[in-house]
């Protein structure tokens, strides 16, 4: 049996084995993957498409498509998923960021007094794309990020360290029920788990770990710790900027107003749809 592949065959198997998943382009997936194997940018992959050498290694080809076919996300078959422009550590057992989470990061970045700010806390920072980025964007501000997941709390660190971040970026394993900073932070960000239980999801989420997805029967759980807790988590008039899930503006809103959150607005994400909940903190 060869032991190559050529990269037209290796793209034809890969699109035929990848039909069968509607929640992805398997024409899209199949090159991301052979691109993946073969280490090329775009341009150059589009190059070797039309070389008959065998240059897809066999083994680790089908290994990865059995992966894929299966259901996983392609971030973790290949253990990485871009974000805001970087390529982050991602694999199984913590949750693949997704392009919401990116206009988050954005908003909190562009806001006026950004400049002026000096510490952030990130809550449920699972892969620490937030705490990460947000360093990236403000380098005047060092950024905690917490989650309970020891799996997540390795990623998180891993990938301070390879944008550059480390020094400024701490992450802690703790719950958002028992953290205690050691000082209020300037901003307090979060994309909490607030999918309802028993709620439908994608097959590649059924690979993702439940506990960064789902967050009781209305999806609001974590939103209610928050609220409670904001005293301890930011600072009197600190930004407080959440994402949120589809049709959870007014409950969110109703929650931390109950709490005291003065200056409360709902910003659209890039589809239109409201996901981000700012305010200032009482």
């Amino acid at each position: 049996m060869r032991d190559q592949l050529s990269v037209a065959e290796a793209y034809r198997i890969a699109r035929a084995r990848l039909a069968g998943r509607p929640d992805l382009d398997a024409d899209q997936v199949a090159a991301w993957l052979l691109r993946h194997l073969l280490g090329l940018d775009g341009t150059a992959f589009a190059r070797r498409f039309v070389d008959p050498a065998p240059t897809v290694p066999r083994a680790a080809f089908f290994r990865l498509l059995r992966r894929l076919a299966r259901g996983e996300p392609f971030a973790y078959v290949v253990g990485t998923a871009p974000f805001a422009g970087e390529e982050l550590a991602v694999g199984p057992g913590v949750l693949v960021p997704r392009p919401e989470t990116e206009g988050l990061v954005e908003l909190v970045a562009a806001e006026p007094a950004c400049a002026e700010l000096r510490t952030a806390l990130d809550l449920g920072t699972g892969s620490g794309a937030i705490a990460v980025l947000l360093a990236r964007r403000c380098p005047t501000w060092t950024v905690t990020g917490i989650d309970q997941s020891p799996v997540a709390v390795l990623y998180a660190r891993e990938n301070a360290r390879r944008l550059g971040v480390r020094l400024r970026v701490r992450i802690a394993l703790a719950s958002i029920e028992a953290y205690v900073p050691p000082a209020p932070a300037d901003v307090l960000v979060a994309n909490p788990p607030y999918v309802p239980e028993g709620a439908a999801v994608s097959p590649a989420a059924r690979f993702e770990p439940p506990g960064a997805l789902f967050a009781g029967p209305d999806g609001l759980a974590f939103y209610r710790l928050i609220a409670a807790r904001l005293a301890a988590f930011v600072r009197p008039g600190g930004l407080v900027a959440l994402e949120i899930g589809a049709g959870q503006a007014a409950a969110a809103l109703a929650l931390l107003r109950a709490a005291g959150v003065r200056e409360l607005s709902v910003r659209p994400d890039f589809r239109g749809l409201d996901r981000y909940v700012f305010g200032r903190a009482p």
